[in-house]
């Protein structure tokens, strides 16, 4: 049996799972129809008869500890699924949660296709990938280095002045002494 990976996603109340199977995130479909208000009887038919090609049947250890099999829909296709709800054929106290379902699904789906990414309001957005390469290269030039200059020219077109970047290093390493002679050359030529 292929080890599982569970992730709990609290959602509206109940939580779904997703399971990585095959190195793709899928969910396990009956936490999700049942947390709905849905009848799991009916929506097992949809999905045998409607998603056929998609659902599989993933065996695991359950919350008791024996080994169950649960039927697990790619996440990918969850969106179609949930589509295929009509709300107006539910028993009207389970309307808004289908609805509810839907346009969380729907918000999210226009997130990605509008911004390329969907975030969850309260949630932060993951940070920038690091370029540590670009990172080590501006500590070398902060260091004077001539060939990371180069590179941060030719490679990430920053033309950066050598002969500035010379003169603050040289000024980091003054003493407060020097440092208010090198002033008083500059400013008051002459004087002293």
């Amino acid at each position: 049996m292929q080890q599982l990976n569970f992730a709990p996603v609290p959602f509206h109340g109940t939580t779904l799972y997703l399971v990585d199977y095959n190195n793709e995130p899928y969910t396990p479909m009956r936490p999700i129809v049942e947390g709905m208000g849905l009848d799991w009887k009916s929506q097992y038919t949809k999905l045998k008869d409607r998603f056929a090609s998609t659902v599989v049947e993933i065996t695991t250890v359950a919350e008791d500890g024996k080994q169950r099999p649960m039927i697990c829909m790619p996440l990918r296709k969850l969106a179609g699924w949930l589509y295929s709800v009509h709300p107006d054929k539910v028993k009207p106290e389970i309307r808004d949660t289908i609805l509810a379902y839907q346009n969380e699904c729907d918000e999210v789906l226009w997130q990605y296709w509008t911004t390329g990414m969907a975030i969850k309001p309260g949630i932060s957005p993951p940070p920038p990938a690091r370029d540590s390469f670009l990172e080590m290269l501006v500590k070398e030039f902060g260091k004077g280095n001539l060939a990371a200059a180069e590179l941060l020219k030719s490679r990430y077109g920053l033309a950066l002045d050598m002969e500035v970047q010379r003169k603050q290093n040289a000024w980091k390493r003054m003493t407060n002494k020097q440092k208010l002679e090198e002033y008083g050359k500059r400013f008051h030529p002459g004087e002293g």
